[in-house]
């Protein structure tokens, strides 16, 4: 009678079921049922408690998840080894240890990709446009003469005048390079006293005659081409 072979019950390390096999020297240290528990085991599990802490690799302190970045490719945390605070200012070290070669690269690479795809950049101009003047719609309202709120027929009016001698400084600019200025200053109340919206219309008409037709009893300040000066009608 041929004797059978002697079988054993192990329990999985994975998945924890009890299993079945053959004893022998190669089986009696099976710790997996089958393949996929073995794969399953390489992976460690991600912690999804974001109340848990991690200590940052570069400042050595230990933080919450919160504070770093995300990276799948991290199993256990999901995040970066480096803190917010110590990534930003590595990639602030590299990028101003290398800051010609990286404003040559750029530089290159923008005016192949303006050639290659024009339309993106010009979109992207006539967005931003849209958008700060918008904003400038809002924060000035619409002309201040005759109430025309349509942006097409708007430009930015200098108050005082001196719009032609601001316009020939170096530092001078003009339409949606001086609404960047406005936006960036976060639209200060002091930008009232200085400037304004005004039609074409209104505009053309007070800078060569000083007066508005909408209301020809109001006289502003004026530039004289023939006698090159500001004069006041007043």
């Amino acid at each position: 009678m041929v004797p059978q072979p002697k079988r054993v019950v192990l329990t999985c390390a994975q998945c924890g079921e009890e299993f079945e096999v053959y004893w022998s020297h190669r089986n009696s240290g099976r710790k997996f049922c089958s393949p996929e528990c073995y794969h399953k085991s390489l992976y460690i599990t991600r912690i999804e408690d974001q109340n848990a802490t991690k200590v940052c690799s570069g400042c050595g302190k230990e933080k919450p998840l919160s504070e770093y970045h995300r990276n799948e490719r991290n199993k256990r945390y999901g995040r970066k080894s480096l803190c917010k605070d110590c990534e930003i200012a590595r990639v602030m070290k590299y990028y101003y240890d290398n800051a010609e070669e990286r404003s040559a690269s750029i530089s290159e690479y923008t005016k192949k990709d303006r050639i290659l795809n024009p339309d993106k950049y010009r979109n992207r101009r006539a967005a931003e446009s849209k958008k700060l003047w918008s904003k400038a719609i809002d924060f000035f309202g619409p002309c201040a003469c005759c109430g025309e709120s349509r942006r097409e027929f708007l430009s930015i009016d200098h108050i005082n005048g001196h719009g032609n001698e601001f316009r020939r400084t170096t530092k001078a600019k003009i339409g949606v390079y001086l609404l960047r200025q406005f936006n960036a200053a976060h639209w200060p109340d002091e930008l009232k006293q200085e400037y304004r919206l005004l039609c074409m219309n209104c505009n053309t008409s007070i800078g060569h005659f000083g007066y508005c037709p909408h209301h020809p009893d109001i006289h502003y300040t004026y530039y004289n081409a023939s006698e090159k000066s500001w004069i006041n009608p007043q």
